[in-house]
């Protein structure tokens, strides 16, 4: 695997940006298109493997180049009447295989990407682009959270950040009360147990779910060991939301225009340790989640 995105057909992968942006346009993986013009552009996005058709080959050349565990996602051209919840580690070649099988066979396209832990998330955030403005909403959680408590609506933001992109700083800024961040921390601690549950149900059947509430939590006990999440919240540091900043004004100028036109679009983005700001994808009006 030489290539940040590849797309594997049955036989063939495909690592030149041409040849990827017109199958994902022909097959309206928008998310897919927002990382590959993304990547193009500069930005920070998880090395990816989008699967529109079965290639056991191209699954032994993504184990073994980036190594297990690996991250299962899924994009699609038209929502099926069942959507189902990504973002958690496959642990095995075999299971590997067993999802991709399994999401082609439901309407799904699989979009294997390098692990990045949500449960070490330093931050999250989702931009929220208004077409015709330079004004633009950030909402921020911070350590122990991640982006899909705000892109799936699970959380109040702990942050929320009015910016004019062609300013080099912000217009407007509020924190999350103390006791609404308390009780968020509590809810956050049980979804997380729900997450590490159906991680382990996954990697024994293969099967992913389109809810966690079916799911049993795990031990409390389990989750200490692998979530921190502060007892009060602490505002992101300025240097953060300025870096983030340039991150959305590279998407705002470049990425934005590539995507199918929409009156606002939405940006998601984890800060790891060592990494950086990590763009999941951008979505549109278009886009059901």
């Amino acid at each position: 695997m030489t290539s940040d995105f590849l797309l594997a057909t049955r036989r063939e992968m495909h690592s030149d940006a041409c040849a990827e942006l017109e199958l994902v346009r022909a097959r309206r993986c928008f998310k897919s298109l927002s990382l590959i013009l993304a990547r193009l552009s500069g930005l920070n996005v998880p090395r990816s493997l989008l699967m529109l058709e079965m290639n056991e080959d191209a699954l032994d050349s993504l184990s073994k180049d980036l190594g297990l565990p690996i991250m299962i996602r899924m994009d699609y051209g038209s929502l099926p009447p069942q959507k189902y919840l990504g973002g958690i580690p496959v642990l095995t070649r075999k299971t590997m295989s067993k999802v991709a099988q399994f999401l082609l066979a439901n309407g799904f396209y699989p979009l294997f990407q390098a692990h990045l832990d949500r449960f070490k998330d330093l931050r999250s955030a989702g931009v929220l682009f208004d077409t015709d403005s330079h004004h633009t909403h950030i909402e921020l959680v911070g350590p122990g959270f991640d982006a899909s408590d705000l892109r799936l609506g699970h959380f109040t933001p702990h942050e929320q950040i009015t910016v004019d992109l062609s300013e080099p700083s912000w217009e407007g800024r509020s924190v999350i009360s103390h006791q609404l961040y308390a009780q968020q921390r509590r809810e956050r601690f049980l979804k997380c147990r729900r997450l590490m549950a159906y991680t382990d149900h996954f990697n024994r059947t293969g099967i992913l779910l389109s809810s966690l509430d079916a799911v049993d939590p795990a031990p409390v006990r389990a989750v200490s060991r692998v979530v921190t999440v502060p007892k009060e919240y602490v505002p992101t540091p300025d240097d953060l939301v300025l870096s983030l900043l340039d991150e959305s004004r590279a998407l705002h100028s470049r990425v934005l225009p590539g995507l199918p036109s929409s009156e606002s679009f939405v940006a998601s983005f984890s800060y790891l340790a060592g990494t950086g700001w990590v763009l999941w994808d951008v979505y549109g009006q278009w886009y059901r989640r």
